[in-house]
């Protein structure tokens, strides 16, 4: 049901002696009179993380003050707007996901084995696992980024097993992830976009050769990881393949989507890189896959660590 403020619910100021509501409706910004009334109703929490501070808040009180409504209703309004940022701002956004159980403890010194992830049936582990690794892993990072020196792989690793209630999926454990770098670590990042070169991954003339997996087949998705020059999928979606071609260090810079192919299909392919009619990864990928790489730039998602501590102890 819409009121007479096109918001779900009725106006809560109409239909009592007052112009109030009509006058709020007219004066308001477009959705801010949504939004109070939904607060008024308990039925909308403010946005994540802010509450309804900053410009947008203040907007609606010097509304407010400006409106012609009655001076009683104006006060009533701000004293709520004011009480719904400070409850919020008290308990703070919702947090996602965790996991029940964790475990993080320094790797032993003469302990020299390569680093390793898994997160299978619910259960995280990782060894020998530098704190860069597990950011870059919580939170699909593909560049650098400033970091102490502890903190990066050449430093301090570590050794960590973290439990869920059930079995997770994948993208799962990655937020779960996140939530263990903040409560361990003291984490604290934000993202930013900056404008840097790229290369926009498009269809080639010839058209793509990428092949579709036949509807009803067993399909897990393949990993990212590229073995003896050779990328071999039997299911893999395209941004999964952007993110591989990324990791290559003859790219060199972030792959960017413009093919315009559907990316929720699991495709087959077989990209052999480098080999002898297709010496480098530019024209292995457009013979063997029908896709080009093109040079350009683009606004992309850089992470910023404004925090982050050794590990608390167990």
């Amino acid at each position: 049901m819409l009121g007479s403020s096109g918001c779900p619910g009725p106006n809560p100021f109409v239909g009592r002696g007052t112009d109030a509501g009509e006058n709020l409706e007219k004066t308001l910004p477009n959705g801010a009179l949504c939004d109070i009334f939904a607060l008024l109703r308990g039925a909308r929490r403010p946005e994540p993380h802010h509450g309804l501070a900053g410009s947008k808040r203040v907007v609606w009180i010097c509304y407010l003050m400006l409106c012609e409504c009655p001076m009683k209703l104006r006060i009533a309004l701000i004293i709520v707007l004011n009480a719904t940022e400070l409850v919020w701002s008290q308990t703070g956004p919702a947090r996602g996901p965790e996991f029940e159980v964790v475990s993080v403890k320094p790797t032993k010194s003469e302990a020299n084995g390569r680093p390793q992830l898994s997160c299978r049936g619910g259960r995280l582990l990782a060894s020998n696992f530098p704190a860069q690794f597990l950011i870059e892993y919580a939170y699909d990072i593909r560049d650098t980024f400033p970091l102490p020196d502890w903190a990066r792989p050449d430093g301090d690793k570590y050794n960590v097993e973290a439990k869920a209630d059930n079995s997770i999926t994948a993208e799962a454990c990655k937020l779960m992830t996140q939530r263990l770098l903040e409560d361990r670590f003291q984490l604290k990042l934000h993202k930013e976009l900056r404008e840097t070169d790229v290369y926009f991954l498009t269809v080639a003339k010839g058209g793509t050769k990428l092949k579709p997996v036949v509807p009803g087949s067993p399909v897990t998705e393949s990993s990212g990881a590229w073995w003896r020059g050779q990328r071999m999928a039997s299911g893999m979606r395209l941004p999964a393949l952007v993110v591989s071609l990324t990791d290559l260090q003859d790219v060199g810079r972030r792959v960017v989507d413009r093919t315009g192919l559907p990316t929720d299909v699991f495709y087959e392919f077989r990209l052999d890189y480098p080999a002898q009619e297709d010496p480098d990864i530019f024209e292995a990928t457009e013979a063997q896959l029908g896709l080009k790489l093109v040079p350009g730039k683009a606004p992309v998602e850089f992470v910023v660590v404004d925090h982050i501590n050794k590990p608390s102890p167990n």
